[in-house]
């Protein structure tokens, strides 16, 4: 068995001769997996079979001839250090790594590996296929593809045209060796609107082993998705309890949108292990758990101050850091109830209908959207309990030709208390949607108060005006 640990990604190979069968076989196998890595620095420890996080993980046995390298091995040095070893000849491809199917939106990438072993050198080509018709052509390497003469395919940005059946053939001077047919799924997503608005829970505290990761800085299912508002965990630990989030800026990350998202959950905390911030874990590893529906605690998901128009929202629920039970969302929109399920089977970062639902045409009026996160008793066989919610994207498709309801409200409590027995004492002020902004007179400037509502503020100040900024 080898291990190579590359900056971006690790390797497992394992190579062995099957006895069991006349007459032998030689087989290699290969699983990558994408993981960013930090550098380790070597001690008199544990280096091989320990694990420092746990003593119940570490190999209880003995390793023998193991070896370190300085640099990462290609798998044909691997191979040929392991042939070497047997004292073998010429080996004709083994079958290639199992290709599973997968299910992406569009826009996203997606990689299969059909690493195979053998000896000579292997050669491979891709090939692909209208799905189930099971006649294959030669993939070329060009647009959107590449590796497609490698044991790793690649596909950036896919789109309908890539939604096909896939197999790899690998060959070298001694036969050939055929993978099996993975098909591709690729759900549409409709076009970008106007702004987008991203939201995620974090978790800056630390609590039974848990580590919080942060905020999570790249792209989602919806918009460019490089600015996510965090949804601040105040308690630690993510205790049961409701959380608002601290921001309310646009995908910029410089305009306010007025838009602020509340999540009332129960307990749990965050990921164990911490990563960038540009890993897709510091977004999916971190959650709050809904334990109740809406018509018993509130609002699982509340988004505020939502401008009326007609809407894309995507929700996160999966826990990011191993595969977890699926959910019901209901999307309460004023165009009536939208409702999906998902799997949290995590074959795949965004997947639909897996760890991500996307929900189209939902129409927002009054200022407020209000989702359910709640427990898919038929996932995984059953007897889930909790339900996990990680973060949301509202993207704008179009902003209602009305506005239906937006009242700057105020209430005015007033004490003696001030000088010479002066009345004064405390204006409130709430709004459904928009910016608050305030000035000192009609004529401006006018400047945004940034803040959820209410908004609350001592009579004794100077004379001031008020508006709300709409679109």
């Amino acid at each position: 068995m080898a291990f190579v640990i590359t900056p971006t990604n690790e390797t497992t190979y394992l190579a062995y001769v099957d006895t069991t069968v006349t007459p032998n076989t030689t087989n290699f196998l290969q699983s990558s997996v994408t993981l960013a890595h930090v550098a380790e620095s070597f001690s008199t420890g544990s280096v091989l079979g320990g694990d420092p996080q746990s003593v119940n993980r570490t190999f209880n046995g003995l390793i023998t001839e193991a070896a370190l390298y300085n640099k990462s091995l290609t798998q044909q040095a691997v191979l040929s250090l392991f042939l070497t070893g047997i004292g073998s000849g010429p080996i004709p491809p083994s079958p290639p790594a199992a290709l599973a199917s997968k299910s992406i939106y569009a826009g996203a990438q997606v990689q299969y590996n059909g690493t195979a072993g053998g000896s000579p050198t292997i050669t491979y080509q891709w090939k692909s296929a209208v799905i189930g018709s099971g006649i294959f052509t030669n993939i070329p390497n060009g647009g959107n593809i590449s590796g497609a003469t490698s044991p790793l395919l690649t596909i950036n940005g896919a789109t309908i045209a890539n939604a096909l059946d896939y197999e790899v053939v690998a060959a070298n001077s001694v036969g050939t060796n055929t993978s099996g047919v993975a098909a591709l799924s690729v759900t549409a997503v409709p076009p970008g609107g106007q702004w987008t608005v991203n939201f995620q829970s974090t978790n800056a505290t630390a609590s039974d082993g848990f580590v919080g990761l942060g905020s999570y800085t790249g792209n989602g299912v919806l918009g460019t998705g490089t600015y996510w508002n965090p949804i601040g965990d105040p308690q630690g630990a993510f205790t049961g309890g409701t959380y608002t989030s601290v921001t309310d800026f646009r995908d910029d990350g410089v305009t306010h949108s007025g838009i602020y998202a509340t999540c009332n959950g129960g307990g749990f905390s965050s990921e164990a292990s911490p990563s960038p911030a540009s890993s897709i874990t510091t977004l999916l590893g971190q959650y709050v758990n809904e334990y109740t529906p809406l018509a018993a605690n509130g609002g699982g998901l509340i988004l505020h101050g939502v401008p009326d128009g007609i809407y894309n929202l995507v929700i996160y629920d999966i826990d990011g850091g191993f595969s977890d039970r699926g959910e019901i969302i209901n999307v309460y929109a004023t165009n009536g109830t939208q409702t999906g399920t998902t799997l949290n089977a995590q074959d795949a970062y965004f997947s639909p209908n897996d760890n991500s639902l996307l929900f189209t045409n939902v129409q927002v009026a009054g200022g407020m959207l209000l989702v359910d996160i709640n427990p898919n008793p038929a996932a995984h066989g059953g007897g889930n309990t909790e339900s996990d919610f990680n973060g949301a994207q509202l993207q704008l498709l179009s902003y209602s030709s009305t506005i239906s309801n937006v009242d700057l409200s105020t209430t005015y409590n007033s004490t003696n208390g001030a000088p010479n027995g002066a009345l004064h004492g405390t204006l409130t002020l709430n709004w459904p949607e928009g910016l608050l902004q305030t000035a000192t007179n009609l004529a401006g400037p006018w400047t945004t108060i940034v803040g959820p509502p209410p908004f609350v503020m001592d009579t004794t100040n100077a004379a001031q005006f008020f508006r709300l900024k709409v679109h």
